[in-house]
């Protein structure tokens, strides 16, 4: 899955000339935290609702009322937005696009192709395409954990056979490395008639499934 299929297109975006009073009412009317900014179509900068705030003067400060209302109607976006931003391609994968904010601490991305502008992906775009990869919004689906797997070439062919021969739908088949101990954990999601007989199938090839305890909700 490439971040194109889930980004937003022709984002809202400032020029570096933009006051920063505009910017903020652009970011309150079209309820962002992030604008692209952007000169003669390029992307130069991004200027995230943090900094606006972070660039208007403290009450301890000794200006006058006047002269913190010149102040800040004078104020523009090229000078309070980040120019070394990070930006990814339309097809860079998701899962990329995920360790990199991950790695950088940041959750929105301006997506730039052919040196332009072309969308933006936000912590938003980023968890709904998560929640498709691991087919979340399905209803009625059978939730499986594996626990201490060791992976080898068999390891996916055995499941999906197993699956196969109970005629369960696999959604998603989600693999990952458990904490240094070199085993894995597999998370599957499917569809089935009935959950035991593939439980129990799975449990015969030697496999260890989490036993997951009926969720207690208080009432209301």
């Amino acid at each position: 899955m490439r971040i194109r299929d889930w980004m937003t297109r022709d984002p809202v975006v400032v020029t570096p000339e933009t006051l920063l009073l505009e910017a903020q009412r652009i970011m309150n009317t079209y309820k962002v935290h992030h604008l692209p900014v952007v000169k003669k179509g390029k992307l130069v900068g991004i200027v995230t609702r943090r900094k606006i705030l972070e660039a208007s003067p403290s009450s301890a400060t000794s200006l006058s009322m006047h002269e913190l209302s010149y102040l800040l109607a004078n104020m523009k976006v090229e000078e309070v937005m980040e120019k070394d931003v990070v930006w990814v391609s339309p097809d860079t994968p998701v899962e990329e696009v995920v360790l990199l904010g991950y790695e950088k601490g940041i959750g929105s991305f301006p997506v730039v192709e052919n040196g332009k502008l072309v969308g933006i992906a936000t912590a938003t775009e980023i968890t709904r395409a998560l929640l498709e990869i691991f087919a979340a919004r399905e209803k009625d689906v059978i939730r499986l954990t594996l626990l201490g797997v060791q992976m080898d070439e068999d390891t996916v062919p055995t499941l999906t056979r197993i699956l196969r021969e109970h005629h369960a739908i696999p959604l998603s088949i989600i693999s990952m490395p458990w904490k240094g101990t070199g085993e894995w954990r597999i998370i599957i999601r499917c569809k089935a008639p009935k959950k035991k007989p593939v439980v129990d199938a799975i449990k015969r090839a030697g496999f260890i499934v989490e036993r997951i305890p009926p969720s207690r909700r208080k009432s209301p």
